[in-house]
Order: C-alpha cells, then sequence, then structure tokens
C-alpha cells in the first residue's frame, strides 16, 4: 500500500498501517477524526494542512464551505496506534513511535490514546527510555504548544 501522490511520486508505505514515517504528519493525522476529518484540537495548534492526507468533501448545503476528511481511514489511525504501541511493553522499543506519543501529549493530543494505551501503561514509561535531546525537544515542544494556546489571539 502507499501513501498520498506528492508531486508527481507515491510514498511508499512498508504496509496498510505503516503510516507516513514523518512525525509532523503524523501528529497531523492524530489531530483529526479518522473518519469524519474534523479537527480534534483547535487551529492555533493544528496549523495548516500537510501533504495530500486530507481532500476536501462538498457538504450537503451548498453555501456551508467544504470539510477536509482523511484520503484513507487507515492512513489516519495509523499514528495513534503507533504512539500507543510505544509504551506496549511487549513490543521491540522504537524512538521514533515514542517521540510521536510524547509531541502528542505535549500538544493536547493525549486523549486520543486514552483507553488504548497498554493497561497499567503511560506515554511517559516510553518517554523515559528516550536519551536527553528527545526528551527536551518533547518538553520544549509543550512549552510552544501552551505558549501558543495562551497568546493573544489576534
Amino acid at each position: 500500500m502507499s501513501g498520498p501522490q506528492r508531486g508527481g511520486s507515491v510514498h511508499a508505505a512498508v504496509g496498510p498501517l505503516a503510516g507516513t514515517g514523518r512525525i509532523a504528519d503524523d501528529l497531523y493525522l492524530m489531530a483529526h477524526d479518522e473518519y469524519t476529518g474534523r479537527p480534534l484540537i483547535g487551529p492555533r495548534l493544528l496549523g495548516t494542512r500537510q501533504a495530500g492526507y486530507l481532500q476536501q468533501a462538498p457538504r450537503k448545503l451548498p453555501w456551508k464551505a467544504p470539510r477536509w476528511v482523511p484520503v484513507n481511514p487507515d492512513w489516519a489511525y495509523t499514528p495513534l496506534s503507533r504512539a500507543c504501541r510505544a509504551a506496549a511493553p511487549d513490543h521491540r522499543f522504537d524512538p521514533g513511535h515514542a517521540v510521536l506519543a510524547g509531541v502528542a501529549v505535549a500538544c493536547g493530543l493525549g486523549f486520543r490514546m486514552t483507553g488504548l494505551l497498554p493497561a497499567g501503561r503511560s506515554v511517559e514509561d516510553a518517554t523515559r527510555r528516550l536519551n536527553l535531546p528527545l526528551q527536551h525537544l518533547i518538553s520544549v515542544t509543550q512549552t510552544a504548544a501552551g505558549a501558543a494556546v495562551l497568546a493573544h489571539r489576534t
């Protein structure tokens, strides 16, 4: 299976749930409902639309703006699955999955993993295994996301 087309080329994935391979794209997908495409966090944290994983779907009422929906629900759900797997003790530790999970929590997306994490495990269990620069990245992300939420809106 492959991901969306970009400039005439196709981003290849290893399997149907391999994900994008890019933490920013995965984080963006986690911030949307995998079926409706509805944003799950505020627009200041969400930023702009990335890389062709969402497409515009027309509304039934012509005066309403089109909405963005995932091109494929599997692609949209994969980042959430990978982030939750980061805390699983029976899986091989993958720093990329742990960073995704940590940054997702830092951006306010921890609620997406509620009930999906292995019993008795947390995202902190996974991020503690990261090296200090990656732990610092997550901390700085949390600070920046908090500042974006609290910033004066114009």
